[in-house]
């Protein structure tokens, strides 16, 4: 390649060879090196080098360098031109090519055969490492391990990194900033070193897409950090067949849970349907009617970026829901009791075996629950709302006590991730017996006067009165709550009762401003 202004190797591709005059290269071992590194990585057979015009000699260094890489260089007669190269190479890469383009063709009706006889993932994975002798992860989207194979014994620490628990850790932050921008759709792969234990292990990544839509990776583990052309071809093939494999999946998925949400939607309504027709439907769904179930609500709020377009930041929403919601599928091992759920108008309702219809073990199970899901990529909380346990043929009551605590939860300031519909009997029990006249009327009597002054003084009374009723009378407790020093809290209570002409040490007292705060969000 004659000698350009512009980086000659960043417009390379796998497997091509560099002829050269040294030129770019010329002036520092620092940059021989950063070349030889980057043309290891993309595979490129050798390093042809014609010196003498600017790189005047092939140094000890450069040698050393390139034998630790297994990179050869040839160095090329000063008097041999570019052209008679080029020639005897095109002449070696046609009869190369010819190999290439069987081999080729072998590949392609293999993994053709697989994606018409649908063979799916665990198919698609070990062809893929029994022809490459290498071990192949499939990856969904999120980088959630969908199968993998080891078609020998490969490294312990792959051995070890291959256990889902320990794999879901090793990819860090770091090694996700590490990858270019839009990775995801990408049409070639990229080879990346990960660390786990101090130990070293080279892989390589190729996004599935078709059409800009993104459908997973396929991950190879490296022995070496460089692809054979052999791997850069089975890659292609094996991609668009697993590509169609996760399109069938997602396909077959959609149908299924449509048909599961329905009858579960039916059953948490005011259903008609028979005993026979619901022990029909559940073992339809593989779902046991023989046990009882705890209802909860999980209210997602997403990280949002105000700079990303309303309809990608309702994609991302929506993939982020999916991703919960294929968690949730895979959670049995985890937790050890059987979780159903399904998406309804932006929320997902979780249905629970119940072994108990105590409260307590009921937020035993939610707390678990929530400690698996974790804090998920673009969610920034997620809330989860109980509604109780029932039986499997009278479920619409805890679920209707879940939708009502949920609502409560919307007009009332609770800073907790769980929340037991018991926690709300009072407020529930307000909303039922009075009007929202009745209740405005009860906090204009209570709390009018604290309400005036505040605003006139601009002061924080009512949460402070609200976060001490709430600490049981606890003032230092309310003051660490406040971000505020004990004294200030004392001197706020005493300041309360002197505009509300009260006593704050009488219960009957207490209990009326605590009714009135409650009211106050709930109308």
């Amino acid at each position: 390649m004659p000698s350009i202004g512009f980086h000659p190797v960043n417009y390379f591709s796998p497997g091509e060879l560099l002829l050269t005059s040294g030129y770019f290269v010329k002036d520092s071992f620092a940059k021989q090196k950063a070349v030889m590194m980057k043309l290891k990585n993309i595979n490129c057979p050798a390093l042809c080098i014609k010196p003498h015009q600017y790189l005047k000699t092939i140094s000890q260094e450069m040698i050393d360098f390139a034998n630790s890489l297994d990179l050869p260089i040839i160095e090329l007669p000063y008097g041999l031109s570019f052209s008679k190269i080029t020639h005897i190479i095109l002449s070696e890469i046609i009869e190369s090519s010819t190999i290439t383009n069987k081999r080729a063709l072998t590949l392609h009706q293999e993994f053709f055969s697989l994606s018409l006889n649908g063979g799916g993932a665990e198919k698609i994975s070990k062809t893929l490492a029994e022809m490459l002798g290498k071990t192949v992860v499939l990856l969904d989207q999120y980088f959630e391990m969908l199968h993998f194979a080891n078609p020998k014994k490969h490294t312990q620490i792959v051995n070890r990194l291959l256990a889902k628990e320990e794999f879901a850790t090793t990819f860090r932050e770091d090694f996700f900033d590490s990858l270019p921008p839009s990775f995801e759709l990408l049409k070639k792969p990229i080879i990346r070193e990960i660390q786990w234990h101090k130990q070293t292990e080279y892989i390589a990544i190729s996004p599935i897409n078709i059409q800009n839509k993104h459908y997973g990776y396929i991950l190879l583990f490296l022995k070496e950090a460089g692809l054979s052309q052999l791997d850069y071809l089975a890659l292609e093939y094996s991609s668009m067949s697993y590509a169609l494999e996760r399109i069938r999946s997602e396909e077959l998925a959609r149908s299924k849970n449509k048909v599961k949400k329905d009858f579960l939607v039916e059953l948490l309504g005011h259903h008609q349907l028979t005993p026979e027709q619901l022990t029909r439907l559940a073992s339809l769904h593989h779902i046991n009617d023989q046990v009882a179930y705890t209802i909860s609500i999980i209210e997602i709020h997403y990280t949002k970026d105000e700079k990303k377009e309303p309809l990608l930041q309702k994609n991302i929403e929506h993939q982020a829901r999916k991703q919960l919601l294929a968690k949730l599928d895979r959670s049995y091992p985890k937790l050890k009791f059987i979780v159903n759920s399904f998406s309804d108008q932006g929320k997902i309702i979780v249905l629970t075996e119940s072994s108990s219809a105590e409260k307590s073990e009921e937020i035993k199970r939610g707390q678990a629950l929530l400690n698996y899901l974790g804090q998920p990529k673009h969610i920034q909380k997620l809330k989860l709302i109980i509604g109780g346990s029932a039986d499997f043929t009278h479920l619409a009551k805890p679920y209707q006590r879940a939708v009502k605590t949920l609502d409560i939860c919307k007009k009332f300031p609770l800073d907790r991730d769980l929340i037991h519909y018991q926690d709300l009997l009072v407020h529930n029990f307000l909303l039922n017996v009075f009007s929202k006249d009745q209740m405005e009327s009860f906090v204009e009597t209570t709390l009018g006067d604290l309400y005036r002054y505040e605003q006139a003084n601009k002061t924080q009374y009512l949460e402070t009165l609200f976060t001490w009723i709430n600490q049981n009378g606890n003032t230092s407790q309310t003051a660490l709550v406040l971000y505020t020093h004990r004294n200030t809290v004392i001197y706020r209570l005493e300041k309360i009762e002197e505009i509300l002409k009260t006593d704050l040490k009488d219960p009957n007292e207490i209990l009326k401003y605590q009714l009135a705060l409650i009211m106050r969000y709930l109308k």
